[in-house]
């Protein structure tokens, strides 16, 4: 690993700052994070602090503890197209250099035909001006590739070797320099090899790059999504038609053992202590905690089947519809019987005995039936006329479909010709003189 400061000049970059910092943090490797540094100055310089500063930065970085190759890296990001940030790079590599610490200097210069997207005032100037202006700044910073000053200096343009547009947005820029920065701190040698910082016959180096990405955060969400997917799969949620006699047999068996527990409660915890003469409130006060348990024991035999593996999740779903006694779209052309017990049936026995004791007692103003069996009935009779209703829908929907289609059907090609809504067209034969 290498230390890597990456230095942006001018207000203009802070932007690209901010956002190479988090490229890092998101794509990099826990282990590069140590070796990354940003710096950001303005246009202002003040030699002998820069001296200080650089001195300093070496020191607290490159130390016994954190070596790594044992030189610290300097990228100075530059728009070649603005004089002031010019000098203040031209300033700070001085300094580098003076500060006798073992630094390997790099700039990449920014062309004027990228001045657009970092919103500076020069974005919407003149294209010769900011290319006159490049040109001059780029000239300005030669010499330093020259007399060894830098020992890298490229220029990313918006277009390539061919001259051809590659059409940089923000993104685009962040992504390039996010990667030649990892690529600086894991590989330096090989992006900056030695024969490439003595050779300076070719001062100016192009900036190009060719990525090959895994977007982490993207496989990671991929993965999830797709194990999620199968998940449902594996339960068949995709499934709109589920078998009245798996759902009915399960709802069927649990409901049967239940049906009877409210009379037995009554006959074991109830009427023993009413023959003892207990008042009313002392019957309450000792039958409600075994009264709680069994409605906590009822619960879980209702609610078991939900952790039955052996059932898909509509299948479950239409277990619970059963219970209920509700409509659901999973029944298919399965009419459902008055029999066919649900937890209305649960309270029919205990509910009759209250009302028939209240009638006995004479506790209501009037005499009183039982109405859970009407109700029960009325239920299931919404519940088939609901489901016939859905099946004609169903079959008028299809029937919509096959009108609309019924146009391109009356279209047809036959040997006596093109046959068009019942009129046959024929193509006669064209000669030439």
């Amino acid at each position: 690993m290498t230390h890597s400061a990456h230095l942006f000049v001018g207000a203009e970059l802070q932007d690209s700052a901010r956002h190479l910092a988090e490229y890092i943090a998101k794509y990099g490797e826990p282990l590069v994070a140590p070796y990354f540094y940003l710096i950001t100055v303005d246009d202002k310089a003040d030699t002998a602090e820069n001296i200080r500063f650089f001195s300093r930065l070496y020191t607290e970085k490159v130390t016994i503890n954190n070596p790594g190759t044992g030189l610290l890296a300097l990228t100075v990001y530059c728009r070649l197209y603005d004089e002031k940030s010019v000098s203040r790079v031209i300033e700070i590599v001085d300094a580098v250099n003076g500060c006798g610490k073992k630094y390997h200097v790099e700039i990449i210069g920014v062309a004027g035909d990228l001045a657009r997207i970092f919103e500076t005032s020069e974005a919407g100037g003149d294209y010769d001006v900011l290319r006159s202006r490049t040109a001059d700044g780029l000239h300005r910073l030669v010499p330093l590739r020259e007399n060894k000053s830098v020992d890298i200096l490229r220029v990313v343009q918006n277009v390539n070797d061919e001259g051809l547009a590659v059409n940089f947005d923000f993104d685009s820029w962040i992504r390039l320099i996010g990667e030649y920065a990892l690529l600086r701190i894991e590989k330096y040698e090989e992006t900056v090899p030695s024969v490439s910082r003595i050779d300076t016959t070719r001062p100016v180096d192009a900036m190009g790059l060719a990525v090959m990405n895994f977007d982490k955060d993207y496989f990671v969400d991929y993965l999830h999504s797709r194990a999620f997917v199968e998940i449902l799969a594996n339960e068949h949620v995709d499934c709109r038609e589920v078998s009245v006699n798996i759902a009915n047999g399960v709802s069927q068996e649990v409901l049967a053992r239940l049906k009877e527990r409210m009379c037995d409660f009554y006959r074991l915890h109830v009427a023993p202590l009413l023959t003892r003469d207990y008042n009313r409130n002392n019957v309450i006060a000792r039958a409600t905690p075994e009264l709680d348990l069994m409605f906590e024991e009822m619960e879980r035999e209702l609610t078991g089947f939900i952790a039955d593996e052996n059932l898909s999740l509509p299948e479950k779903e239409a277990v619970l519809a059963m219970l209920l006694g509700t409509d659901n779209p999973l029944f298919k052309d399965a009419a459902i019987s008055d029999t066919q017990m649900s937890v209305d049936d649960l309270w029919i026995e205990s509910i009759g005995m209250f009302i028939e004791e209240g009638n006995k007692n004479g506790d209501f103003p009037e005499y009183l039936h039982n109405p859970l069996e009407a109700i029960k009935r009325l239920r299931t009779k919404i519940r088939n006329s609901t489901q016939f209703l859905r099946r004609k829908t169903e079959e008028r929907e299809q029937k919509r479909a096959l009108l609309k289609q019924l146009p391109q059907v009356q279209k047809r090609l036959t040997e006596s010709g093109f046959t068009f809504e019942g009129t046959v067209y024929r193509l006669d034969s064209i000669t030439q003189d």
